[in-house]
């Protein structure tokens, strides 16, 4: 019985593992522990200066920091997609203290979170 359960739970977390849910800024949902359950990989899209500010302004009130902080709970990657390329307020200072990956609009990684900025060079 209990060999039978874990078999169900291992087999469980590999499908999670495997999927990945892209959801807006604009439509995070308050409660996103349904989400967490079903994917291993969240990909935040359409952000801009401001959500990144937010992000690592680190007011633990608010609502951000709370999600954020259940996505890691739950281990739960988070990816950030630009809602364009990031000109002209793209700001590298910026991107180096993120610890999650960020993304062009066009799905090309632009930044490590091992604070490597990837230059035009690089790609």
């Amino acid at each position: 019985m209990i060999e039978k359960l874990v078999e169900i739970i291992v087999k469980r977390l590999k499908i999670r593992a495997a999927n990945k849910t892209v959801i807006a800024v604009s439509k995070m949902p308050r409660d996103p522990v349904a989400i967490f359950m079903e994917s291993g990989t969240v990909r935040l899209t359409q952000v801009n200066k401001h959500f990144l500010e937010r992000i690592l302004g680190g007011n633990r009130a608010e609502s951000l920091t709370i999600w954020l902080e259940t996505a890691a709970e739950y281990g739960v990657t988070i990816e950030l997609e630009l809602y364009d390329n990031g000109e002209p307020w793209l700001d590298y200072k910026m991107l180096s203290q993120l610890v999650y990956p960020v993304f062009t609009s066009a799905g090309e990684r632009l930044f490590h979170p091992s604070s490597e900025v990837i230059c035009y060079s690089d790609s």
